[in-house]
């Protein structure tokens, strides 16, 4: 783990002014309503899903895009992808596992699961897939910043180097009946994360090969959602109930590398949460505005919330959930069609 950031540099000053440029991501032409998860390369690449209607008129079709410098363009798979689990992105490389791939050739079979992952160069574009047959059904991908990818099922981790050799792990929970969810990871090792169980599930860090607990006391409930590079992590806490209300009652958290708590929920705040952080230490999320009960897309900058809501002319961004080292955003939000539309922010000082 690196070294504990001092509470005031836990976020940068780059989200410090309002002016961005916004740019629509849409998905490829009859596909073009997009499923609520996306990532974000730090070439500024986005990865996602588009549906289409089948024949009975039923959005279950898809085609995965990637969409660079103002043009979406189908994502190169090995073969065609019955369903992508799920999108990760960190750097430049980009990593999903799919349920099944249709090889046009008789001497591969079709089935699953397989983790997929490219690498995309600004300049060069997206290279060209490397594909793993894995033996079990997996968990959210995680990629390091050495360009490793991490798995995980039951209690078992699994890592693939960026030179495609293969490591499954012990995490140490083999006697625990616990199934642990990998939601990042480090260079060193270190893990954070959902461990499920009987009892329920709890977010956890392994640091060093020893398992914590992330829950901080007079919380009822809580949730890792990302980690940068140094180790920071972000996520949610959920307050106690005092009253029944349509939203869960959250506030964004923040766990420095010495696993000590920090709220970022501000004054008379409904709810919050913090979906990302980048490696600069920028979070972004969202809140519950008291007035309008909306949720409003924000980053916290230097401590303060900044609100996104109405960034782009005639949209309500909703949720940020996603930012790169060059402090783009994505952000996803609605234009009264009750659709969600997804939007690539880009401050002054990125584009």
């Amino acid at each position: 783990m690196g070294p504990m950031l001092p509470a005031a540099m836990l976020v940068a000053t780059v989200l410090a002014g309002p002016r961005y440029t916004a740019v629509e991501i849409k998905g490829l032409p009859g596909f073009e309503e997009l499923r609520q998860e996306a990532c974000l390369t730090d070439s500024g690449f986005v990865v996602g899903v588009g549906f289409g209607p089948d024949a009975n008129g039923d959005f279950r079709r898809q085609r995965p895009f990637i969409w660079r410098e103002g043009k979406t363009l189908a994502l190169p798979l090995p073969a065609p992808a019955d369903f992508l689990i799920q999108f990760s992105g960190r750097g430049n490389v980009i990593a999903a596992t799919a349920l099944h791939l249709t090889w046009k050739s008789k001497d591969r079979s079709p089935v699953g699961p397989f983790l997929v992952v490219w690498n995309a160069d600004r300049t060069q574009g997206l290279g060209k897939p490397s594909v793993s047959r894995l033996k079990y059904p997996v968990g959210p991908v995680s990629i390091a910043r050495d360009g490793s990818v991490w798995l995980s099922y039951g209690p078992w981790i699994l890592r693939k180097t960026p030179e495609g050799a293969g490591e499954i792990m012990s995490g140490g929970l083999e006697t625990s009946n616990s199934e642990f969810v990998l939601q990042g990871t480090d260079v060193g090792g270190d893990l954070f994360g959902m461990l499920r169980g009987s009892d329920g599930k709890e977010p956890v860090a392994r640091v060093g090969g020893i398992w914590y607990f992330l829950h901080p006391n007079g919380y009822r409930g809580s949730k890792v959602n990302a980690l940068n590079a140094e180790g920071v992590c972000v996520g949610e806490v959920e307050k106690a109930r005092d009253k029944i209300v349509w939203y869960q009652e959250t506030e964004a958290a923040v766990w420095g590398t010495d696993l000590q708590f920090r709220s970022l929920a501000g004054p008379g705040e409904l709810a919050s949460t913090a979906y990302a952080i980048n490696d600069h230490g920028d979070i972004v999320g969202s809140f519950l505005h008291p007035d309008e009960n909306d949720f409003h897309a924000c980053p916290w900058t230097g401590g303060h919330r900044e609100d996104l809501f109405q960034v782009v002319s005639g949209v309500d961004l909703l949720y940020a959930d996603q930012i790169n080292n060059r402090g783009q955003i994505l952000a996803w939000g609605e234009r009264g069609d009750h659709l969600p539309h997804l939007f690539l922010l880009s401050p002054a000082k990125a584009s």
